[in-house]
This record gives structure tokens, sequence and C-alpha cells, in this order.
């Protein structure tokens, strides 16, 4: 733990680029050139979006530029609007979850937090990724990671329910590069240009169990804060280290296979009220939707042709 006067410098930094996510929304001109699509229009894989967790991103809203990038990839998109049990997922090949809510934190976020999912929704999903889907899991700081925390919990992730914050220049935006918490190997090549870096901004922290491989490791002296109403911090807000937790990660899961990440805008493209570009479209994060291309290849077990 730290000192209080510690916790006020950077709670004092972290307010002035804590998230706003009510004023964001889709970038609709973002686009991306695929000079292979992995699959031929329409015949790829099918992707299913929840829709039914009163998500902040989905495949008509916020998500919008990543179901578009998918597509342009070959792969089949479409939405979950219900409960998540067998029939829902049966003949989907990938599920994405993204910034799911408890009913009880939709427009109120403050503790508690409770999961998102049932048990048996929980269950549902556990024994679908086992027998063969693939599970992207996305969520952000708090109250996102609260609410997908016993999801997670199902595959061994632990998600640490706060806003992770670099101590050296109290920043809630990372880049990740090779040599510093970037991390592709266990991805392949896919087809895809060079990665050199990928950038996320305003996150959770999570723990990664040992059957999985860290994509994004915060790497240097990271903290976590853990406030009681998002956005809001003092003095007394709970601070503890998260160095070497993550913010991306990879794992085959019986015959399937799950990747987590603890923040959302990477994956796709969004403008602030006043226009400022968030995620895919940002200056410097040129990268990203190759990312986000590489891990959906990577669910599906793409092989590159030879």
């Amino acid at each position: 733990m730290f000192k209080p006067a510690f916790a006020c410098i950077i709670v004092a930094v972290t307010l002035s680029t804590s998230s706003v996510l009510a004023q964001q929304r889709a970038d609709l001109e973002f686009e991306y050139s695929i000079d292979r699509p992995a699959f031929a229009p329409g015949l790829g894989p099918s992707v299913a979006i929840d829709a039914g967790h009163h998500n902040i991103h989905t495949a008509i809203g916020r998500y919008k530029p990543f179901a578009d990038l998918i597509s342009a990839d070959g792969f089949r998109v479409s939405s979950i609007n219900g409960p998540l049990d067998a029939q829902a997922l049966a003949g989907f090949d990938v599920l994405v979850i993204a910034n799911a809510l408890n009913p009880v934190n939709h427009n109120n976020w403050i503790l508690p937090t409770p999961s998102a999912f049932s048990p048996r929704e929980v269950e549902a999903v556990r024994r679908w990724t086992e027998e063969g889907g693939s599970l992207l899991l996305i969520a952000d700081h708090m109250p996102f990671a609260g609410a997908a925390a016993e999801l997670a919990q199902a595959f061994e992730f632990t998600f640490v329910n706060g806003y992770a914050v670099k101590v050296a220049d109290r920043s809630t935006k990372f880049t990740f590069t090779t040599g510093q918490g970037l991390d592709l190997e266990t991805l392949g090549d896919m087809g895809l240009p060079p990665i050199n870096r990928v950038v996320t901004a305003t996150g959770q922290a999570f723990k990664v169990p040992e059957a999985a491989q860290s994509l994004l490791t915060l790497i240097g002296d990271h903290v976590a804060l853990l406030p009681i109403v998002a956005d809001e911090f003092d003095a007394k807000t709970p601070i503890f280290r998260v160095t070497g937790y993550s913010q991306g990660a990879v794992r085959s899961f019986g015959k399937g296979r799950i990747a987590v990440f603890g923040e959302a805008s990477a994956f796709t493209a969004q403008l602030s009220r006043k226009g400022g570009k968030m995620g895919m479209n940002a200056i410097g994060s040129e990268d990203n939707a190759p990312f986000v291309l590489k891990v959906l290849r990577w669910l599906v077990g793409y092989q590159k042709p030879g």
C-alpha cells in the first residue's frame, strides 16, 4: 500500500486523464486497408458480439469500427441480444464480450459491481469454449472489470476492478513495444504486417494464469486505483501494485481458445465530444488495427497460405 500523499499525486494527474465513456461515439469514417483478407467475403468464421448485458460496446454502437474491420477480413458478424446459453452460442465460432454490466450498474458506476452474467451463463460460456469455441473477453476499468470478474475467473484470470496507472508519469495511457511489454510470439505471423506497438488508454490490469501468455505486460512500477465511484478519487482511494500484471493475454482452454483484454478502446475507433480520436484511429496507434486482426485470426486458428 502507498501513503496518502503519494496517492494524491497520482489522483491529481489521473483525474485530468480519466475516461469519459458517456461522451464517446464510434468513428464511422475509420478505415484500415487489408492487403490480403484472411477469408473470402462473408465466408469466414462466425462472430457473435454480445449485446444483451448493457454492453457499452456493441456491433451497432461503439464497436461498429471493430465489426467493420473484422468483416473486411472475411469474418461473419452478428449480435446476441439475450442470455448466453448453449442454444444462443450454437453455430458461432467466436464470442466477443466487451464492457458488459449488471443492470444495477447501468448508468450507475458505483460499488458494488455484481456480475453481468448469471452462474448459468458463466458455465455455458466456459463449457462452449472448452468444447471448441473462441472467446474474446474485454473488460475496461471499474465497473466493467468487476462485472466480468466471475466470467474471467472461470478461465483463471483475476481482474482488478480499478484503474491501472503507470507510476513514473502518472499516466493511464500505455504504449507496449517489443522489449517493453509487447510479446506477440504466441500469436504467430498470421499473414499481417509487423506490429511494433499497441496503445491502450485508461483500463484495468489483471493477473494471468500460468497456462496463459501475456501479450501486453505492465513493465515497470504500476498501481491500481480502486475508487468507490468511477472516475472519483481522493487520498483514501485504495492503491496497490500491479507491476507485471497484464492488459492483454491469451490461452488455450480445452479444445477452445480465449483472449482477454483490460481496455476496450484499443479494439475500436472512437471520437470524443470534441472530435478527438481514441483507439485504432488515433495518431501513434496505427498498429492497433492489425493487432486486432492478429488476435481474431489466432482465436480461430488461421493458417497463412504457404
